[in-house]
């Protein structure tokens, strides 16, 4: 540690001080950003020391190094005690940090919390301990502890509704959600907004100003908290949001704000080993590992992707050929990010469609406040509508986004390559051929891969890169780069038909279709599903698809992997396909589709007509457990067929794949993490039971060798 006037001396934290106010800066060795464990509260126990112990000392400011102020606990140390550790040692844990936190709260002096950045979960109860925060106009304030599984543990619930309305807290708490300065200060959680240059200074007046209320302040968080009837009544009604289903499946946020009311009348040291005790039971909970656990598999995913990135420049020209929903979508990702586009096409009338695709895209984002009609238009400028081929001779970067066909794209990839330039490289935006196959004739396909986005491109966050069998190193890491740079979630993997999310899930839709082929009532499924956790049941998610789209996926995959794919019977999607129902794209599928003119949300429908067409006598209800685990079943086995062929190169991947691109439920954590929570054993044993059914259900040999050995797939 290296500081002027230097008082004491720890790793993390670095003291000076000037006139009589001491600065502590958390500078955390070794992380990108500020994070709180043991050896941070024995540090800032040391820094309490010191002040109790010093008389020359009037102030308290605490400043960050980092471009955070605080982010609260190391997630590893949080599931490895979730996992390992007894609820009694983790109310150790915590208490131990709700004991630091008293100490700062109680100092003879003044402090002030000087927030330069994110200050989230534990950070923001490091700064709530304090009597006064001011903020930089760029920070953000926030408690996410819902979006973990947790409810805030360091004195959130106990500390944020004592200082603004309760009924502010409680939806704060409630939503996880960031919040921008200005809505902190108007709620009264920061006494002052600056910029980052004048936040010091300004940390300095405010601490002047709270010099003579401090203790006052510091009273009224010791209290029990007085809720107004208006705001008791509002907390009332988000209860009643939380209760509803998707709180069976995340319950900390009702259980926050339910904490948030129960400890309205103790004092603070009562409210916080009440928060002490749920958080503890919370974190041993399977949400709350899983969510944990989908944290870092998020940030070990995005690592991966960072990684092939840093071996390529930046993409600073763009073309896409063709100029449907697919390819205007994509066009609008790039101009949207300050990427120069072509939009190529054969037909005029196409491209007019695609760019009242990106019109309307750009709309969207000025109508919620994210651009303004000037950015909005220079965004439309950077794209070029063309019906030329030699216009894209100089770009950088080509995806391919025509039709689902064979031929189709094999002539236009070549049709590309004879124009562009020899460092120029392709992708094929196609969702089920393989790569290798499609590029098999190219002269360069050391420069082609592809590029599977999901439909709409800019709500969906994945984006799978395919690496052919010829797909040079050079060629992937230029395209992750630009995957990245569109904002999207980059996975690569290795080429297969199907690659690798839909391959996993076609095993799902079809145990759907054979059950519908059964004679289970296709509704059914989609309810039951739902209350699993998927955002839409695999009927409703066909017709959202598109069921021509899924047919083709089914009709592709039903050749490459005829021993479980193949159907000897004629599914539900084929029979609706022959009927030219095609799903919410034409308002007839499994469902009736109409959508909202203004808003352009689609909304569905029950459509009696479609149990004629299904079925021949009145459709029958099967079990809610045997349709989850021969829905799930069917695609976890396959997500370890991948994982055992080398198609995805971690479990990590593989999970956040699916979470990024198909919905899985959050708070299940991926397919992988899912086995593991059911236990090795007993998933195999449900595999087993409906072994009879087809190959589809018979376990990979890697599945096998985990078991025996008692290896899952999280250690």
């Amino acid at each position: 540690m290296h500081s002027t006037a230097s008082t004491f001396t720890t790793s993390e934290l670095e003291s000076s001080i000037d006139g009589d106010v001491l600065q502590v800066d958390f500078d955390l060795q070794d992380s990108p950003v500020n994070v709180f464990n043991s050896a941070v509260f024995d540090e800032l126990n040391e820094v309490l020391d010191f002040v109790e112990q010093t008389d020359n000392v009037a102030g308290l400011i605490f400043t960050s190094s980092k471009d955070v102020f605080a982010v609260g606990a190391d997630i590893p140390v949080l599931l490895d005690m979730a996992k390992n550790k007894s609820v009694e040692e983790v109310e150790g844990f915590i208490s131990h940090g709700h004991q630091v936190l008293d100490r700062l709260q109680a100092l003879p002096v003044p402090t002030v919390a000087a927030i330069n950045g994110l200050a989230l979960g534990g950070g923001l109860e490091f700064a709530l301990a304090m009597d006064a925060r001011c903020i930089a106009i760029n920070a953000r304030v926030g408690l996410p502890e819902v979006n973990l599984g947790l409810l805030p543990g360091w004195g959130g619930t106990v500390r944020l509704p004592r200082i603004i309305d309760p009924e502010i807290a409680a939806s704060w708490i409630a939503s996880g959600k960031h919040q921008r300065p200005d809505k902190a200060l108007k709620a009264g959680l920061v006494t002052a907004i600056t910029t980052q240059q004048d936040l010091l200074t300004n940390a300095v007046r405010q601490l002047a100003s709270v010099q003579v209320s401090f203790e006052k302040i510091r009273a009224a968080k010791m209290q029990p908290i007085l809720v107004s009837e208006p705001s008791q009544k509002k907390i009332d009604e988000l209860l009643a949001e939380l209760k509803v289903r998707p709180g069976l499946n995340y319950p900390a946020a009702f259980k926050s704000v339910s904490a948030i009311l129960e400890q309205a009348p103790m004092g603070s040291l009562e409210a916080s080993k009440a928060e002490v005790r749920e958080f503890a039971t919370l974190l041993k909970t399977d949400t709350a590992i899983n969510l944990l656990s989908v944290f870092i598999n998020q940030q070990d995913a995005m690592r991966t992707a960072k990684k092939y990135a840093r071996r390529s420049e930046p993409v600073t020209s763009a073309a896409v050929i063709g100029a449907g929903i697919m390819g205007g979508g994509i066009t609008y990702q790039s101009a949207l990010r300050n990427i120069p586009t072509i939009m190529k096409d054969i037909r005029q009338k196409a491209l007019k469609l695609g760019m009242g695709v990106a019109d309307w895209n750009f709309s969207v984002q000025v109508s919620k406040g994210r651009l303004d009609e000037e950015a909005k238009a220079a965004a439309l400028a950077r794209i070029k509508p063309t019906l030329q081929m030699a216009d894209l001779a100089e770009v950088d970067a080509i995806i391919e986004a025509v039709p689902e066909d064979f031929e189709v794209k094999k002539s236009v990839i070549g049709d590309l390559e004879a124009v562009v330039g020899k460092q120029t490289v392709i992708a094929s935006n196609t969702s089920t051929i393989a790569i290798t196959r499609i590029g098999e004739h190219l002269q360069r396909p050391e420069n082609f891969c592809g590029m599977h986005f999901f439909n709409p491109v800019p709500l969906m966050p994945l984006v799978e890169i395919v690496r052919g069998e010829k797909t040079s190193k050079k060629t992937i890491s230029r395209i992750v780069s630009y995957a990245l740079q569109l904002g999207k979630n980059p996975v690569v993997v290795n080429d297969c038909p199907g690659f690798f999310v839909n391959r996993v899930l076609t095993p799902y839709i079809n145990a759907a279709h054979k059950m519908i082929d059964e004679g289970v009532d296709f509704q059914q499924l989609d309810v039951v599903m739902e209350g699993w956790g998927w955002p839409m049941g695999p009927a409703h998610m066909s017709d959202v698809i598109g069921i021509d789209i899924m047919v083709r996926m089914l009709d592709v995959l039903a050749v490459d992997y005829a021993d479980r794919m193949a159907l000897d019977y004629e599914s539900a999607n084929h029979i609706l396909s022959k009927h030219a129902r095609l799903g919410q794209k034409n308002g007839a599928g499994f469902y009736r589709h109409t959508r909202n003119d203004e808003t352009q949300l689609a909304a569905k429908h029950v459509d009696d007509s479609t149990n004629t067409l299904l079925y021949d006598d009145a459709p029958s209800l099967a079990s809610p457990e045997e349709i989850e685990e021969r829905l799930m079943t069917a695609m976890c086995l396959e997500v370890v067929r991948c994982l055992q062929d080398g198609i995805v190169g971690s479990a990590a991947e593989a999970d956040m794949a699916l979470l990024w691109g198909l919905g899985f439920p959050r708070f299940r954590g991926g397919a992988l993490r899912h086995i593991d929570t059911i236990g090795l054993e007993k998933f195999c044993a449900i595999a087993d039971k409906y072994g009879h059914l087809g190959a589809m259900y018979h376990l990979p040999e890697l599945l096998i060798e985990k078991r025996d050995t008692d290896s899952p797939f999280y250690m």
